[in-house]
């Protein structure tokens, strides 16, 4: 996991999603910068970070696709479309068995 987060450090603009077609390296950096202070404040990532990183890789890996689906859903149906948090807690989850987590 440390190489990954080495890979981030100080390139958070990989996370922003490639159908927003943000091409300006200053404007991306910018927003690169942002999202690594909206996560992780002005501390620098690591791996005691759990909390932080499992938020970071959920909303990347799982959130903004489902968001975006029904955002599309939304304006192309004539009913109503909904989302629902799920927030049960599976004892051998994704992120506990990616960083090795037992809480």
């Amino acid at each position: 996991a440390m190489s990954m987060l080495s890979k981030f450090q100080d390139n958070f603009e990989l996370f922003i999603p490639k159908n927003l077609n943000i091409t300006d390296p200053a404007k991306r950096k910018a927003i690169g910068d942002s999202i690594k202070k909206f996560y992780f404040g002005d501390k620098p990532v690591s791996e005691t970070q759990t909390s932080e990183l499992t938020n970071l890789l959920s909303d990347v890996d799982f959130s903004y696709g489902t968001t975006l689906t029904a955002k599309i859903m939304n304006a192309r149906l004539n009913s109503p479309v909904y989302e629902y948090y799920f927030n049960f807690e599976a004892p051998f989850g994704f992120m506990k068995a990616l960083f090795k987590l037992e809480k």
